[in-house]
């Protein structure tokens, strides 16, 4: 007689279940149990383990014997357990996007345990289009390539139910392991060393290869693949998570599986294992083979070739009216042993087939092969293979064959009337460049003369070509070539001569205006500001290096003058004008800041050369007649502006037109003529006016400054081009090389290791 369910008692909360299905049972219990509800907070209490139950414990039993009590248990079981909606959302997307099918786990029950986890994603408003979710279902399903073609052929549209019904339909309750299993079936030869004993028994050779097969997979099942990107990385011939591509066992089917499964020696010979000496490995048979000949190969989809074979080629490539020319190639090739290799250029060489001479292009990879012509070069050769009679006919005449002995079929590309003789250069024609030479032999020879002289100049070098008549029309050019192109000859050659004046940077008065802080004593400066068309100068004294000083300055002595500068100002790499505040300054006035290169004063070279004849101006002011700093400054700019220097004009005249109306012989009336004053200022400032003026001409007609204004450093006027490789003058020695990344007139900006710098 069967007795009745009790559900008294609630349900447990174990580490088998999540916190949520707890709840959804506990919720469940509550519809259907018989237990008073003062009770069940009690009884759902005691019910728990852990930490669950120290927090119910916490709780004082008379508030858990209320109708409530088992919702202010949940309340403080949430505090502890309950997640935030976020990350429970996180964790649901992440079970559900690295879910894969296991090769013990049938196709209906993945199915099944895909969609519980896709219906967690759509609780947390997560659903995905139809046919992205039917793709990702076969993805994950771990199929291999044949496999995942076939469902999707059985898919009349893309959706995930269409997916669904396919799978389920093609695979049933199959696993990986089972197809597997029947591969290992098809394959009656699978040995490792290609011997079989003549007189003895299969079955104990079958028996001992089931033990070690066995043995093997006990061991590679121990240890799983490296995990990459969040997910173990898998075989991409089996789909396999403990062993990869090259460990294998599946690898060699396909090669078996097209042979008759009785004709092991056919199998031997496509895989290529046909060698019996231990010092030669079989790519290299191949290649020493087909020496100046192309392999047929209609399963190749571009023609190819290896970097070995192409050297064997071009050794024996010695006319003087062909060239080869060769590009950057980037082609993907996989070829048996299952790796993937890239060809790093493509070349077009010229050959000859039968008596009809034509070009073939290949890509060229790292790897022992010789060149293989694919099925579109075939094609376009127009090529007939008589697999019977062993012939080949391409552009409608027959040519010549061979076999390798693997049996492919070789075509021979090279004129055997021209001959295969090694071109070996004797010590009497050491210096002899023949015209019948290619021009690659030529580059060859030349930089071997260039370097064994010295490294001497193309004139040296063309000169002793000359003596052993060896000049032809090209000779020059690579003698050219290869001495511009020598890394030693461009790192130690002289500069460059500088032209005598260089171009001017503006065209107006007050379009750039070049800045300088100038130390005349100690932690004592002044600001110079200078017009680079007119030569302009206004200065002011600062007592100390600040931006907020220095922009003060500027705008009460030029720009409440003469007014903010159209394009911008130059100024070196000194704090106070490299700053946020001066930049600051700069975009309120609609202009640019350009600094100059580093150890590089020659690059505003304007106000360096007039810094020094303003600072020497100054200094004679003060001597003479012990004026302040400020009105030495203000009467020094004064002459410096209204005399002659510039073009045949002052600075005043080329700005205004004409001099300001100041105190001479020319222009004083009798009162001025007297030269006397009752009023210590203006007496103070008549002779800064008159000193400044004797200043100013006896520091132009300084010899000193005159010497040193005529050696002034000259720019370059040489442009780089971005990418160009420089060399720069450090504390007189030569660092380098830095690559190129830009150039503003003068001031070349390159990187070198992960440091931006400039120079000029």
């Amino acid at each position: 007689m069967a007795t009745a369910l009790s559900y008294k008692n609630p349900p447990s909360l174990t580490k088998e279940k999540s916190y949520q299905q707890w709840k959804n049972e506990v919720k469940m219990w509550q519809l259907v149990t018989e237990l008073d509800k003062k009770k069940r907070g009690l009884a759902l209490a005691l019910s728990l383990q852990g930490k669950a139950r120290e927090v119910a414990l916490e709780i004082t039993p008379e508030d858990l014997n209320v109708d409530e009590g088992v919702d202010k248990l949940i309340i403080e079981l949430d505090k502890l357990f309950e997640k935030d909606k976020t990350d429970q959302a996180y964790a649901v997307y992440t079970a559900f996007d690295k879910y894969h099918r296991e090769s013990s786990i049938k196709m209906c029950d993945y199915i099944i345990e895909f969609e519980q986890k896709y219906n967690k994603c759509k609780k947390y408003d997560m659903p995905l289009p139809d046919a992205i979710l039917a793709f990702k279902l076969l993805d994950n399903a771990g199929l291999g390539e044949s496999d995942r073609h076939l469902a999707l052929t059985a898919c009349s549209d893309l959706k995930f139910e269409t997916m669904k019904a396919a799978l389920n339909r093609i695979f049933a309750s199959k696993s990986q392991s089972d197809n597997d299993i029947v591969t290992v079936k098809e394959e009656s030869a699978f040995v490792g060393e290609h011997r079989f004993d003549r007189g003895r028994s299969s079955r104990r050779f079958g028996a001992r290869n089931r033990m070690n097969r066995s043995f093997d997979q006990r061991n590679t099942q121990s240890r799983l693949n490296p995990t990459i990107n969040g997910s173990i990385s898998r075989c991409r011939c089996c789909d396999s998570k403990y062993h990869w591509f090259r460990d294998c066992p599946h690898k060699t089917y396909d090669v078996k599986l097209t042979e008759e499964q009785t004709d092991t020696s056919e199998t031997v010979n496509i895989t290529l294992i046909t060698t019996s000496q231990q010092n030669i490995t079989p790519q290299e048979i191949f290649v020493a083979e087909a020496f100046n000949a192309a392999v047929v190969d209609t399963a190749c989809t571009k023609t190819v070739c290896g970097t070995k074979w192409l050297h064997q080629f071009l050794d024996t490539f010695d006319s003087a009216n062909e060239e080869i020319k060769c590009k950057e190639s980037n082609t993907p090739f996989k070829f048996g042993d299952g790796k993937t290799v890239h060809s790093y250029q493509s070349v077009k060489l010229p050959a000859t087939i039968g008596s009809l001479k034509c070009y073939i292009e290949t890509e060229v990879v790292d790897c022992e092969i010789p060149l293989l012509l694919s099925k579109d070069s075939l094609k376009r050769a127009q090529t007939v293979l008589d697999l019977h009679n062993d012939k080949v006919t391409m552009f409608g005449k027959p040519v010549d064959v061979h076999f390798t002995s693997n049996g492919h079929y070789c075509i021979n590309i090279k004129d055997r009337r021209t001959g295969q003789t090694d071109s070996v250069v004797s010590e009497e024609e050491i210096l002899k460049v023949d015209s019948g030479f290619s021009k690659k032999r030529k580059k060859d020879i030349i930089s071997k003369l260039h370097k064994q002289f010295g490294h001497a100049s193309s004139e040296k070098l063309l000169s002793l070509l000359k003596s052993a008549g060896s000049v032809d029309s090209d000779t020059k050019a690579i003698v050219n070539d290869v001495c511009s192109k020598c890394i030693v000859c461009f790192k130690y050659q002289r500069p460059k001569p500088k032209p005598i004046v260089g171009f001017s940077h503006a065209n107006d008065f007050n379009q750039i205006v070049a800045m300088d802080l100038h130390e005349i004593d100690h932690n004592f400066y002044y600001l110079h500001i200078i017009d680079l068309f007119s030569r302009l100068s206004a200065a002011a004294i600062i007592r100390r290096k600040d931006s907020q000083l220095v922009v003060d300055k500027f705008m009460q002595i030029w720009v409440s003058v003469y007014g903010a500068p159209e394009v911008g100002v130059y100024t070196d790499n000194g704090g106070e004008f490299n700053s946020q505040i001066f930049r600051d300054m700069a975009e309120n006035l609609n202009m640019s800041v350009k600094t100059t290169a580093g150890y590089s004063p020659w690059s505003n070279g304007i106000v360096e050369r007039h810094n020094a004849t303003l600072t020497e101006t100054v200094n004679k002011i003060r001597e003479s007649s012990n004026l302040s700093w400020e009105t030495a400054i203000s009467w020094a700019v004064n002459a410096k502006n209204s005399l002659v220097n510039v073009y045949g004009y002052s600075p005043y005249q080329i700005v205004f037109g004409r001099n300001p109306n100041l105190p001479s012989t020319l222009v004083n009336k009798p009162p001025a003529l007297e030269g006397e004053t009752m009023s210590k200022t203006m007496g103070k400032h008549l002779v800064g006016l008159h000193e400044a003026r004797k200043a100013f001409v006896a520091s132009e007609s300084s010899e000193k400054i005159r010497l040193a204004l005529r050696k002034q450093v000259r720019p370059s006027g040489e442009k780089f081009r971005n990418g160009d490789k420089v060399y720069f003058l450090r504390d007189n020695q030569w660092k380098g090389p830095g690559t190129v990344i830009g150039q503003d007139n003068v001031v070349v900006f390159y990187k070198i290791w992960r440091n931006l710098c400039k120079s000029a």
